[in-house]
Formats: C-alpha cells, structure tokens, sequence
C-alpha cells in the first residue's frame, strides 16, 4: 500500500521530495481505509523494507520531513548521507556503551562480594583462605 501511495502521489504530483508525505499521514490513511492501528514505527519498517527491495524511496527529516518515490539521483543521494549519518551516530553510541559495559565488568571483578564480606565478618578474618574451611 505504502509504495502505491508513494508512485500514485509522484503520478499526480501531490507527492513530490519538495512535498513529502509524512509518516503519520500514512499511517492516518492506512488506519482510515482499513480500520487499522498503523503507527510511525510501523511505516519506518515498511520504507525500510521498500528501501532493502531496491525501491528508490526518499526521505528526509528536516523540512519538509516525510517520505517521497524518488525519481531523481539527488533525492537518493541525500536520502543515502542521511541514512548514513545515523549509521555513524548509532555506531558511536554502540562504542560509548562498549566502553561503560568493560568499565562496569572490571568495577564488578573487583567489587566484593556481599557474602564472602558477611562471612569474613562472622569468622573475624581479613580474607578467607583454603585454610579456613569449616571441617
């Protein structure tokens, strides 16, 4: 549905990369024709899966926001540098939580263990050794 609208809009000009449909206009028309519950996450998989297929699908999330059948190799540049561009923020930020996670595994190697701490406690020991045993 998502690319008849798209081909049918670019037909009649009524939607153009100058004036792009936004997801939540589709969404709208999807829930009105089929009484359905269609969200903006939803549309974004279906460009995505359009845009996987080998559709030359626009979009763009500045003004006009919204997406469009591309029919020049501009719109799909700029589509493309945008798509990369969250790539490269994702990827960041995958990098920035690698680094908090090795952080927090070494904080815990050394953190002590609540138990063992209880028990050195009850046996009075600094640390508990083989030697400390209870036979």
């Amino acid at each position: 549905m998502l690319l008849i609208v798209l081909i049918n809009g670019r037909r009649d000009g009524s939607i153009t990369s100058d004036k792009p449909i936004t997801g939540s206009e589709i969404a709208e028309r999807y829930n009105r024709k089929f009484e359905a519950s269609m969200s903006d996450a939803n549309v974004r998989e279906w460009v995505n899966e359009l845009a996987s297929s080998g559709h030359p699908i626009f979009s763009s999330p500045v003004a006009p926001a919204g997406y469009a059948y591309a029919t020049r190799p501009e719109e799909l540049r700029s589509t493309i540098a945008q798509r990369r561009s969250r790539v490269q923020k994702q990827i960041a930020a995958i990098r920035g939580l690698e680094k908090a996670l090795d952080r927090m595994m070494q904080t815990l190697e050394f953190a002590a263990d609540p138990v063992i701490e209880t028990m050195k406690s009850e046996l009075g020991v600094e640390e508990i050794t083989g030697e400390d045993s209870l036979e």
